[in-house]
């Protein structure tokens, strides 16, 4: 029998629901977190179908971490975008991929582009739809589509399957020693794996993560939330 995958494990862990997830000034409980993933993949299921690609800008937040694991509960393939870059990029990201819809915090006027009225709106988020010119054909078991940062040429898209999260997810867990005692702090861009990892791993060790909406702008901040959640890890790029 091959062995479950993170998402799996993560969202069957319904007795968890008093432990923290999420700390901080947007934090919850595993409940709370299964909750909304709950609702966010019902959503998910009605917008688009098996394999469709739904877009994704949000900072780091309840959002952010739920929609990583409905992707998976709704059977859907999740394409993350920065909501730092420019409407032109986000617009190529949605348009190359083929996305379906749009889970976004962005407002009406910052929307990349033309779309649906929204069919959910939750947590300061609208999940939108979008008609795309030419749908992604996804494989079973694509989960994400992690694009480039785009710094030489067009951002191109990688594709990461369940089983390849699942084992880095594992790997980097098992290599940190990460358990549930242990919590650490989300800043970097949401669109690229770091920040995916960062979320995906700790939630996988039972452990929790501060889910930081503005990046480096305030690092004094950062160190306060160090003492305040007394985290036990710091990720970042040297």
């Amino acid at each position: 029998m091959p062995e479950p995958s993170i998402f799996e494990q993560i969202i069957g862990r319904e007795n968890w629901g008093h432990r923290p997830a999420l700390l901080g000034a947007g934090g919850c409980t595993y409940g709370e977190l299964l909750k909304a993933v709950e609702d966010l993949a019902r959503a998910f299921r009605i917008i688009a179908v098996p394999r469709h690609v739904v877009g994704l800008c949000v900072p780091p937040s309840l959002n952010y971490a739920a929609a990583l694991l409905a992707a998976a509960a709704a059977d859907i393939v999740l394409v993350p975008i920065n909501p730092s870059t420019s409407a032109d990029e986000k617009r190529h990201v949605l348009e190359n991929a083929g996305a379906r819809a749009l889970l976004t915090d962005l407002p009406p006027d910052k929307t990349p582009f033309a779309a649906g009225a929204p069919e959910a709106a939750w947590h300061g988020a609208r999940l939108l739809t979008l008609t795309p010119a030419e749908p992604l054909a996804a494989e079973p078991g694509d989960r994400f589509l992690v694009y480039t940062s785009g710094s030489s040429t067009r951002p191109k898209a990688a594709v990461l399957t369940d089983l390849a999260i699942s084992s880095n997810v594992r790997a980097i867990a098992d290599n940190m020693a990460l358990s549930p005692g242990d919590s650490s702090i989300v800043f970097t861009p949401p669109g690229y794996t770091y920040a995916m990892s960062q979320t995906l791993t700790h939630l996988w060790a039972g452990g929790a993560t501060v889910q930081y909406p503005h990046g480096m702008m305030y690092p004094a901040q950062i160190l306060r939330l160090i003492e305040s959640c007394r985290l036990t890890g710091l990720a970042c790029n040297p």
